[in-house]
């Protein structure tokens, strides 16, 4: 025996099973309508240093830092031929590059 229901029952039967939620409401905000802290991590690249007699330089992101200068919430507190120490809120990091095929410095 084959059970045919109305369209209507059966929208009804399913949409007791789904969820909805608000597409207006933003993402960190609860059902109780306080914000979550949501704490992002920074991501820093580091792509490139340059070091001379008269300066350090790294390339952070696309930005040109040197000592002391700040990148979001991070202080740039040295600058090495292979790394970058930032300083931030949490913690040090240390942003390291691969090491070049030639050191122009060797003769």
């Amino acid at each position: 025996m084959l059970l045919l229901l109305p369209l209507p029952a059966t929208t009804l039967l399913f949409a007791a099973e789904v969820i909805l939620t608000d597409p207006t409401r933003p993402g960190n905000l609860t059902s109780s309508g306080s914000f979550e802290a949501t704490k992002k991590q920074a991501i820093y690249t580091l792509s490139q240093i340059y070091i001379n007699n008269k300066s350090r330089i790294a390339i952070i992101n696309k930005q040109k830092v040197r000592i002391g200068d700040w990148l979001n919430n991070a202080k740039v507190v040295n600058i090495n031929s292979d790394s970058v120490h930032l300083l931030t809120n949490d913690a040090l990091k240390i942003l390291t590059i691969a090491p070049s095929i030639k050191n122009y410095n060797d003769k």
